[in-house]
């Protein structure tokens, strides 16, 4: 194995004692003194880290030949050779692993190999330099720097590794690479300051990948640094402090745009909360949010009102909220407003908490009234950060961001998450543009695309593989992933699509596949720092109904009936409402909504597994199924579909030929032109039980 050590590690040792009084170590562990041959795992290893580890124990660092300090300095290293009786301690960091290449599963079991070969135990460490201390940007740039910030450091618990020979070789090969996959993340994850405001997340981005890196762009605004994102944020933040001096939250109703982001922001900075209004939800949806959330004022745009043809909705919502336009704050802004925005734009107009509430965002309604979801800034860098801890994402990546922002997914995931780790977005308004998108994508030459299910068979059916050359990876969420469309953009385009899980409530992902680490039929594993627990489920034979807490879990609901008033969760636990199975090694499969079981003849019968069959016999439509009360067997289902040739037998037939049971066979089959739509992609099942029980009426 070739491996380098530095040209004179008693240099380092004196450097090390030099700056000592600079460093506050917190949790230290007898690991590093007692165990003899060892590996130190650790996310970055720059000359600081190198000196925090040679204070806790008196180590001799050798690197691998491709380690990144390495690189950076060559001619500080020398080759050498190593043997299980003549070892020093190997530091590993994970940011020679991350690279801009995807991630192997050998990557992981490589370290495994080397512990075996070396009789050596693996130690993770954390290192976090205080994010909280306030140092000039000039001296944030100098790597010294760092010294004089206190470190943290955690010694997390060595890996699990599997090295009995019974095993073969591929079990082996897995199991170990889960096991130090599992603790790298967690080492990612507390490299992240989620300690913070989302603004000042944002400011922290902008320090660390320069004030002139691109990160936003649009067909209206064109391209937008990290310098003129500021500026303008900070403008209109004064605006919107001077607007509304004695509201808490505002409503936003914008669509996917600079626009939209640069008023998010300027909420926040403004020391006020943003609710995001589902404006495809209607008239009465709208009123209910905005009741829940306590909003009388809502942020839009008049060119955005006039091309989405709302001014109907507009002019009825008028009589209880009031409405403020883009352009007329736009209208009022200064030459002095401009110039002082550009000195103060690392600065918020007022200051919050981490814990306070960063955004409301609105359950969709789907099976019943919308409820306000409190996220604080917390939750959401949290989540980002758990995200960031699976899978990997560069500054030279480009996001294509189409899904809504008054969708959780859409904002968190497809929006905050890209802008804090320095990712480049493309916001493009509408994800129903079937043809337009896959033309998007080979234009801006997107690496990372996120879309649910409905829309990526939709793009499938209208694009071409060279459209696709550009793509790293396709993320799918909000809704299951049908094996149909992942086998056609694999087959069609030699894409994995991976498959994230989440809700709202937990801003949003709570599992995630990844391009080295994802089971068929399953959406992935469990992030980092999330607990959860099972409930059986009475007729439920594998898993149970799924309840979770973690940062990522929201503060509260906000109900109509008590306008304003967030109301917490029991003890932090989220209670999914989906039944999962959580296979021996962490993999996560969905069975379906608690509320999407139908009980017949005493068995419990999925409704999701029958819209997914329906699906796969008939994938050019698009088939749903519902339950009703039968006075004979408890309920009965209605599956609707569009296509226009369904037959019941059909049906029947399939569903045997698959292995279901007679119970999985509707009991009626109504045929539609089309489905109700939410705007995230998923079917809008209380319209459609509206509509099967006014068919049935009449």
């Amino acid at each position: 194995m070739q491996v380098k050590e530095p040209i004179s590690n008693n240099l380092l040792k004196i450097m090390a004692i030099i700056f000592k009084s600079h460093f506050k170590i917190y949790n230290t562990d007898d690991r590093f003194k007692t165990v003899y041959n060892k590996i130190i795992i650790t996310d970055q290893l720059g000359f600081c880290e190198l000196f925090v580890l040679i204070n806790l124990a008196d180590i001799k660092p050798i690197f691998l030949a491709d380690e990144a300090i390495v690189h950076r300095y060559p001619f500080l290293f020398k080759s050498t050779t190593i043997n299980p009786n003549n070892f020093c301690t190997l530091l590993v960091s994970l940011e020679s692993l991350k690279k801009l290449d995807l991630l192997s599963l050998n990557e992981y079991a490589f370290l495994a190999y080397i512990a075996g070969k070396l009789r050596a135990t693996i130690i993770p460490i954390s290192i976090t330099h205080n994010k909280s201390t306030n140092i000039p940007f000039i001296l944030s740039q100098i790597f010294l720097s760092k010294i004089f910030k206190p470190s943290i450091v955690e010694v997390l618990p060595s890996p699990k590794l599997y090295l009995d020979t019974k095993l073969n070789k591929k079990d082996r090969r897995q199991l170990n690479a889960n096991s130090i996959y599992n603790v790298s993340s967690e080492i990612i994850y507390r490299s992240k300051n989620t300690n913070q405001t989302i603004f000042n997340a944002l400011v922290d981005a902008a320090q660390r990948h320069g004030l002139s890196h691109r990160i936003l762009e649009d067909s209206i605004l064109g391209q937008l640094t990290y310098l003129k994102t500021l500026v303008t944020i900070r403008i209109f933040a004064k605006k919107i402090d001077d607007l509304f001096p004695n509201h808490k939250t505002i409503g936003v109703m914008l669509p996917n745009s600079c626009v939209t982001v640069i008023s998010f922001f300027s909420i926040i900075s403004s020391g006020k909360t943003p609710a995001m209004i589902n404006y495809t939800s209607g008239l009465f949806n709208i009123l209910n949010s905005s009741k829940a959330a306590n909003i009388s004022k809502i942020i839009t745009s008049k060119s955005f009102i006039k091309h989405a043809n709302m001014g109907s909705l507009i002019d009825q919502l008028s009589h209880k909220i009031e409405f403020i336009y883009i352009e007329d704050i736009k209208d009022t802004i200064t030459y002095f407003d401009k110039v002082l925005a550009f000195f103060m734009k690392n600065y918020p107009i007022n200051t919050v908490k981490p814990d306070d509430i960063a955004v409301i965002l609105f359950t969709s309604g789907s099976e019943g009234k919308p409820k306000g979801v409190a996220l604080s800034h917390t939750n959401i860098l949290s989540n980002a950060a758990q995200t960031t801890a699976r899978i990997h994402f560069d500054h030279r990546d480009i996001v294509l961001n189409i899904l809504p922002t008054f969708h959780c997914f859409g904002l968190n995931i497809g929006l905050i998450l890209p802008l804090i780790s320095g990712v480049k977005i493309y916001l493009y308004p509408t994800p129903l543009h079937y043809k337009k998108i896959p033309e998007i994508i080979y234009n801006i030459k997107a690496s990372i695309f996120f879309g649910t299910d409905t829309f990526l068979s939709q793009y499938a059916k209208f694009s071409y593989p060279e459209q696709y050359s550009s793509i790293r990876y396709i993320i799918a969420g909000a809704e299951k992933l049908k094996t149909k469309t992942k086998q056609v953009w694999k087959q069609n385009f030699n894409i994995n699509v991976l498959e994230g899980y989440g809700v709202t409530e937990t801003s949003p992902v709570i599992s995630l596949s990844t391009p080295a680490f994802n089971k068929e039929d399953t959406a992935g594993l469990l992030l980092p720092k999330i607990e959860y627990f099972l409930q059986e489920v009475q007729g439920i034979k594998d898993g149970g109904r799924l309840f979770i807490k973690g940062p990522n879990v929201m503060a509260g609901y906000l109900h109509s009936d008590k306008p304003g008033t967030i109301q917490p969760l029991l003890k932090g636990w989220y209670d999914t409402g989906d039944i999962v199975q959580i296979d021996k090694s962490g993999f996560l499969s969905i069975k379906g909504r608690a509320k999407r079981f139908a009980k017949i003849g005493g068995e419990m019968v999925s409704l999701a597994a029958i819209d997914a069959f329906a699906n796969e016999l008939w994938p050019e439509a698009l088939s749903a199924s519902i339950a009703q009360i039968d006075n004979k067997k408890g309920q009965s289902i209605t599956l609707l579909t569009t296509n226009s040739l369904a037959k019941l037998d059909e049906l029947r037939t399939y569903a045997k030929s698959i292995g279901l049971t007679e119970l999985y066979t509707p009991s009626h089959l109504v045929i539609v032109d089309s489905l109700p739509l939410l705007g995230s992609g998923k079917v809008d099942f209380t319209k459609l039980t509206e509509f099967v029980e006014l068919t049935s009426r009449s």
